[in-house]
């Protein structure tokens, strides 16, 4: 059974932010993109909705949510179209076919995007209840884990865009930018081979490259590694997880640390130890 997220966003007459939103603020924009276990894109759908006239009255009457359509270009094309946009039930079989058309009868749907557990999803569930139907009762809302990321590491996630687009298509394409850089990051820590050869023949060719690098030291006493040697480490460290690098440089001390052991007929926390002791008079 595949797991298909359903990357989704609206833009209203009212703004995400406020703390009493309506879920019933109408849909004025929608859009969806289909992604797989892979975030490969599978489908995209994307449309306006016939505004009602005090949908249009309160975003005149807003000045923040005025601005913001405004400058989107939404507004324009909201007053260009009245009269003639989809209906409601037009947009939601728009996202339906998506559905249908790649997700099989096991499939499990859930919803992406930014904020959707806090204002998207409770929206469609009003104003579109077939959709609602579909969507699993998770979600997978990016904007907690991105904002997570910062609070942890004081960087972006991603390169951030200039502005924030406020348009559906344009905001869940950048989300989907954050959850790819996301699911990239989880797959960095995973330990991606139990194969204990294949992670010692890694580190042991990587400590080679180390060891016979050709280097020179600069007048600030900085050691600097020539390209050559750089490619290599990165073409070696390409497809291996920082835990399976860990994991294969500590089967190599293990191994190198018995045979010295066996040698000087002592123990391998005697080793350690006296690499420790000679580590810590250097820095003496």
């Amino acid at each position: 059974m595949s797991t298909l997220t359903l990357m989704l966003d609206v833009e209203t007459p009212g703004v995400s932010a406020d703390p009493h939103f309506r879920p019933d603020d109408r849909i004025l924009e929608v859009a969806v993109i289909l992604v797989d276990e892979e975030l490969t894109e599978l489908g995209r759908f994307e449309t306006l909705v016939e505004p009602r006239r005090h949908d249009m009255a309160r975003i005149a009457t807003t000045p923040v949510v005025y601005e913001m359509h405004r400058k989107s270009g939404l507004l324009a094309e909201l007053v260009s179209g009245r009269g003639h946009l989809p209906s409601m039930e037009d947009a939601e079989n728009g996202i339906l076919a998506v559905i249908d058309e790649h997700a099989g009868p096991d499939s499990t749907i859930c919803l992406g995007g930014s904020g959707v557990a806090r204002y998207d999803h409770p929206i469609i569930e009003t104003q579109m209840p077939r959709l609602a139907a579909r969507l699993a009762y998770w979600e997978q809302d990016v904007s907690s884990a991105r904002r997570h990321y910062m609070q942890v590491t004081g960087q972006p996630l991603v390169p951030p865009l200039p502005t924030k687009a406020h348009r559906a298509m344009l905001d869940i394409e950048d989300d989907l930018r954050h959850m790819r850089a996301l699911r990239d990051i989880y797959r960095a820590a995973q330990l991606t081979t139990s194969d204990p050869v294949a992670r010692v023949l890694t580190a042991t060719r990587l400590a080679e490259a180390f060891h016979s690098h050709d280097s020179f030291i600069t007048a600030d006493g900085v050691e600097l590694v020539t390209t050559d040697t750089a490619e290599v480490v990165r073409s070696l460290l390409h497809g291996s997880s920082p835990l399976d690098v860990a994991a294969g440089f500590m089967d190599v001390v293990e191994q190198l640390a018995a045979q010295v052991a066996a040698q000087k007929g002592t123990t391998v926390p005697d080793v350690l130890d006296g690499i420790r002791r000679q580590a810590l008079s250097i820095r003496a």
